[in-house]
């Protein structure tokens, strides 16, 4: 599934970009930003659980409570840690397996209507994973134009 081929390579492009700042870099919000790196890092892996688990009606594979500190309309409200990088580093990846073995073993038919801020309606999962990589791609031009900010 090609949606499937441009996430991993957006992933792994933004993955190189948080693993070659510091943890103070991925914490600086610049002038004129509302967030950081890092929160924009973390907002896509948990995006995508929202957009792929929770539009279905499935239970997501990142906790609820991590899916709160980066969903949609949240700050970079805390400064993050190494112990933070460590894990989002394995989810961005992790994420993908799970979502790649789930597609073939889970029921994703329940799908509901999603209305998005960017103005389109998501109303299948496979609609919901092309329009994750929009979203994914805007969160990591955001980040890579920060990253000449901090």
């Amino acid at each position: 599934m090609i949606y499937i081929d441009i996430l991993k390579q957006t992933r792994n492009n933004f993955t190189k970009l948080v693993n070659s700042l510091s943890l103070e870099q991925l914490n600086t919000v610049p002038k004129g930003y509302k967030n950081n790196i890092f929160w924009n890092y973390a907002h896509n892996i948990v995006t995508l659980q929202r957009l792929a688990y929770t539009l279905a009606g499935l239970e997501t594979r990142i906790p609820e409570s991590e899916i709160n500190r980066f969903k949609k309309d949240t700050t970079a409200s805390e400064k993050y840690t190494q112990a933070d990088l460590d894990m989002y580093n394995l989810w961005s990846q992790k994420s993908i397996q799970w979502l790649e073995e789930d597609l073939k073993n889970l029921d994703f038919n329940n799908y509901k209507n999603y209305p998005t801020s960017y103005g389109f309606t998501l109303d299948s999962i496979e609609v919901g994973l092309n329009f994750n990589n929009t979203h994914e791609g805007l969160h990591f031009g955001y980040a890579m134009a920060m990253r000449k900010l901090v």
